[in-house]
C-alpha cells in the first residue's frame, strides 16, 4: 500500500471515529429525552458515506505489519459504523410508527440497547487510542521522507500533517477542525450554487414569460380575427334572413283564400265598354249614317221618319239604304 493511500485510509478512520462519537451522543440524548430533536437521518447518511470510503480500500498482496494493523482498525471501525447505522434506523422506524416513546419506556429493550451503545463507544475509544499511539506517527514520518509525494497531497492532508508535527496529536480535534472547514467550504459553495440557480431560474422565467407573451398576443390576434369574421358572417346572415322575411306576408294566403271568384262577364263588361268608347263615331249627318255600314238594320217612326220621307235628301238616303 502506498503511503498516500495509507494516510488517506487513516484520515477516513479518524473521520468515522469522530462522526461515530457525535452520533453516539445524539443517540444517548434520544434515549434520555424520549424524542428526536436533531436531524438524526443526516448523521446516519454522513456516517454511512465515511464508512463506505473505508471499505473501498484494499490491502496489497504482501502487506506489511502496520498496513495489516491499519486495515484491521478500518474493518473494526466499519463494523461500529454499521451498528450505529442500525441503531439510528431503529429509532427512525419507531418514530415513523409513532411508538418511539412507548418503545423507549420498555426497560428490557432500553437496557439491552444501552449495553450495546456502551460496547460501541468503548470500541471507538480503543480504536482512537490505537491510531494515536503510533500508527499515525509512523505514517506521517514515512510521508515526510517522501518530499515529492507531499506535493501531490491535498491542502487538507498537508494541514493535518503540520498540526500533528506541531504537537497537536489529538486526532479528534484535528478531524473536527477539518470537518468544520469542510462544512464552511460546503456552505460557501452551496451559497454560490444557490445564487447561480436563482439567476438561472430568473433568466428562464424571463424567457418563458417572453415566449408566453408572444404566444398570447398571437392567440389574441387570431381570436379577434375569428370573432370579427364570425360577427361579419352573422350580420350578413341576419340581413339575408331579414330580406327574405320581408318578402313574405303572413296574411297573404288568408286574403287570397277569402277572395271570391269573378263573374264570367266581368272581363267583357270592362273591356267591351272601353272598346265601344274607343270605336264610337259621332255622325253629324243622318244621311251619312244611313249610308254607312252601321245602319244595316234600322227602323224609324214619328216626325223624323216623315221628315226623311218628305225631304229630297232623305229620300235619296232611303233609296241608297239596304232596307
Amino acid at each position: 500500500m502506498e503511503s498516500i493511500a495509507a494516510l488517506g485510509l487513516a484520515c477516513n478512520v479518524f473521520q468515522v471515529i469522530s462522526f461515530g462519537q457525535e452520533t453516539m451522543n445524539l443517540v444517548r440524548d434520544v434515549y434520555g429525552k424520549g424524542s428526536i430533536e436533531v436531524p438524526l437521518a443526516e448523521y446516519a447518511v454522513t456516517l454511512r458515506d465515511a464508512a463506505a470510503h473505508i471499505k473501498a480500500f484494499e490491502l496489497p498482496e504482501k502487506p506489511r505489519k502496520h498496513e495489516v494493523q491499519l486495515a484491521d482498525n478500518a474493518a473494526k471501525c466499519h463494523l461500529v459504523a454499521r451498528d450505529l447505522g442500525e441503531e439510528i434506523n431503529f429509532l427512525l422506524a419507531e418514530k415513523a410508527k409513532g411508538d418511539l416513546l412507548k418503545t423507549l419506556k420498555t426497560v428490557t429493550k432500553m437496557a439491552w440497547r444501552k449495553r450495546r451503545l456502551d460496547r460501541l463507544e468503548k470500541q471507538l475509544r480503543d480504536l482512537e487510542k490505537q491510531m494515536q499511539s503510533g500508527l499515525l506517527a509512523r505514517l506521517c514520518d514515512k510521508t515526510d521522507m517522501m518530499q515529492t509525494a507531499q506535493e501531490t497531497l491535498s491542502q487538507d492532508v498537508r494541514h493535518l500533517l503540520q498540526q500533528f508535527r506541531f504537537g497537536k496529536t489529538q486526532a479528534s480535534d484535528l478531524i473536527l477542525r477539518d470537518g468544520l472547514e469542510t462544512r464552511q467550504h460546503i456552505s460557501l459553495e452551496s451559497s454560490k450554487l444557490r445564487r447561480e440557480i436563482v439567476e438561472y431560474a430568473e433568466r428562464s422565467h424571463e424567457i418563458l414569460f417572453s415566449r408566453v407573451d408572444r404566444v398570447g398576443q398571437a392567440s389574441a390576434t387570431q381570436v379577434t380575427s375569428h370573432l370579427n369574421t364570425h360577427r361579419s358572417d352573422r350580420e350578413i346572415s341576419e340581413r339575408r334572413d331579414r330580406f327574405i322575411d320581408s318578402l313574405s306576408y303572413y296574411g297573404m294566403n288568408e286574403r287570397r283564400n277569402h277572395a271570391s271568384d269573378s263573374h264570367s262577364g266581368t272581363f267583357e263588361w270592362i273591356f267591351s265598354e272601353i272598346e265601344s268608347e274607343q270605336e264610337q263615331h259621332q255622325w253629324g249627318n243622318f244621311a251619312d249614317w244611313l249610308r254607312s255600314n252601321e245602319s244595316a238594320i234600322f227602323s224609324k217612326s214619328g216626325d223624323r221618319m216623315r221628315f226623311s220621307c218628305l225631304t229630297s235628301s232623305g229620300v235619296r238616303g232611303l233609296q241608297c239604304s239596304k232596307i
